[in-house]
């Protein structure tokens, strides 16, 4: 098994750059001064957020939300995740609707980090003050009331958006340097706090974070309720055309980016065909897609202001 350069083992659950690579050194410099900056505080918060530098040249790229599948079903197979979204749905739990929970849950998250990374700072605001209220009653707040309630819970969410989303970039654009990298994370760290999520409950250092991740991963358990989810995600109905174009692709890239024994438990092989499918994507990503036009790129992230403007105008 190979080792780290701080001395840690590499996972045997995933198979990726920062999900669990050899060659990709996971250490902290993470000062804390900066550590400090990340407060609860709306002036401090909103302050920080005018000195983005890293995230929003990341979350621009549509690309990112091909690795939303891949969130959602690790979401899912988190004990506790399924219990609290099928007293959400009026479905009784049916995977239909708990699926369709999931996935409009993920996509308001999106849109309200977006709006904490492009957003104007009374937009920001906005977006601060829905995700840290307790009030329910306007539409907005509603919708992020699908988030998970559990601290823990909606502190796993919040993982794998951030997991997901650095491993995809990565893929597709470049390895981040460790400064980057570092820098990345301070970054997103930012947006967990703007998501409600307390800095002590989110991991004070990028080594702290993949720590945290690979203790999960490994506890990861598919419910068999959650087995007809893989289903109910190929049937959803509400989604962006740019995101129903992009299928065949989320398609075959989603099973090779699950942990072997999440996969496995979900019902998905990995095979010679599998892996070569996957590759074949991944490079024909990397080749075709940072060569797209920025304006045809940013689409995505040009629906996702454009929601969020729409969500803050009702009140």
């Amino acid at each position: 098994m190979a080792s780290y350069p701080n001395g840690r083992t590499s996972s045997p659950f995933t198979e990726s750059y920062e999900f669990y690579s050899s060659d990709f050194a996971r250490l902290s410099i993470m000062s804390d001064a900066l550590r400090d900056k990340v407060d609860a505080n709306y002036d401090d918060i909103l302050d920080a957020l005018e000195d983005l530098h890293e995230i929003p040249n990341i979350l621009r790229e549509g690309i990112l939300f091909t690795g939303g599948a891949v969130a959602i079903l690790l979401q899912a197979a988190a004990r506790g995740v399924l219990e609290e979204k099928s007293t959400l749905t009026n479905g009784a739990g049916r995977p239909n609707a708990i699926s369709e929970q999931l996935y409009h849950n993920l996509y308001t998250t999106v849109i309200y980090l977006h709006g904490l990374t492009f957003g104007t700072r009374s937009q920001r605001k906005q977006v601060l003050d829905r995700t840290h209220s307790q009030d329910q009653s306007n539409e907005g707040a509603k919708v992020h009331g699908q988030y998970p309630l559990d601290p823990k819970l909606r502190l796993w969410v919040t993982a794998t958006l951030y997991a997901t989303a650095t491993e995809v970039y990565q893929r597709v654009f470049e390895k981040l340097d460790l400064q980057r990298a570092e820098r990345v994370y301070y970054e997103f760290s930012l947006m967990a706090v703007g998501l409600n999520l307390s800095k002590d409950s989110w991991p004070q250092s990028r080594k702290a974070f993949w720590d945290y991740w690979d203790e999960h991963i490994e506890l990861l358990d598919v419910d068999p309720q959650a087995l007809p989810i893989v289903d109910g995600l190929e049937k959803l109905r509400d989604l962006p055309g740019w995101l129903r174009v992009s299928k065949p692709f989320i398609r075959n890239i989603t099973p090779e980016m699950l942990p072997p024994h999440v996969r496995e438990q979900y019902g998905f092989q990995s095979t010679s065909t599998s892996r070569f499918k996957y590759k074949l994507y991944m490079n024909g990503a990397k080749a075709i897609y940072p060569a797209l036009p920025s304006s045809i790129r940013c689409l995505p992230k040009k629906r996702a202001m454009k929601e969020l403007e729409d969500m803050l105008q009702k009140k």
